[in-house]
């Protein structure tokens, strides 16, 4: 393995463990959810078509749970740069900075305003052609 310009061969004993909570996975959709939840709906059509779209909305939150295990690579991995490219910048470690400094947070309040925005532009839409019909 190749570390900066340093070749890295591992030690057959060598062990590294690295950790991270499961209630992480649950931050995004969990928020998203919530979000939802809180914010009014003017009518009983805008908060169904509010749960409609949140369904891509919650399975796009959910495949961010499948980056525990690239947290977990990448808390391994910067064990190598730390030690032997300090200088060095790596963008599996820095996604998982990124995702334990609160980039989980920031995808579920991102998807819950999409979902909030296309709801009540589209019940503006359907409102607006309603009046017209009439």
């Amino acid at each position: 393995m190749t570390v900066g310009e340093q070749l890295v061969m591992p030690h057959p004993r060598g062990r590294a463990y690295a950790q991270v909570p499961a209630a992480q996975a649950l931050h995004a959709p969990l928020l998203l959810v919530l979000l939802l939840l809180a914010w009014p709906a003017a009518a009983w059509g805008e908060a169904l078509l509010r749960a409609l779209l949140a369904l891509p909305a919650l399975v796009m939150v959910m495949v961010m749970a499948l980056n525990i295990p690239l947290v977990l690579l990448a808390e391994i991995w910067k064990l190598l740069p730390d030690a032997h490219d300090p200088g060095g910048w790596k963008l599996l470690v820095a996604w998982s900075d990124l995702l334990r400094s609160g980039g989980r947070v920031i995808t579920g309040v991102l998807a819950a305003t999409a979902v909030l925005a296309a709801a009540c532009a589209l019940e503006r839409l359907r409102l607006g052609l309603r009046t017209q019909g009439r």
